[in-house]
């Protein structure tokens, strides 16, 4: 039996950030249809599930999970405010 991690808030965003988007690599790689956000989770479960807490596995997983909501809400809520694609160019809310 693995022994289990207590990590500190600041350590699971950290952990969040490093893997929110580890999930676009079998996607792109495969075509797998189902967004990233939860392919990452799915990924950073089969890490973490052995160490961490039931707890502190279901916050790194919402963090992970919802990492592009807050950016949506954002949008939604500013019309006409933009995000910058790759190619320099803006793209819209509305």
């Amino acid at each position: 039996m693995s022994q289990q991690l207590r990590l500190s808030e600041r350590n699971l965003l950290f952990y969040a950030a490093l893997l929110h988007d580890i999930g676009k690599l079998p996607q792109r790689a495969t075509g797998f249809q189902q967004v990233h956000e939860l392919l990452s989770a799915r990924l950073a479960h089969r890490i973490f599930a052995p160490f961490l807490s039931e707890e502190q596995l279901q916050q790194l997983l919402t963090l992970i999970e919802s990492h592009h909501q807050r950016t949506q809400e954002i949008l939604a809520l500013r019309p006409g405010m933009g995000v910058a694609g790759t190619d320099g160019t803006r793209l819209n809310a509305h």
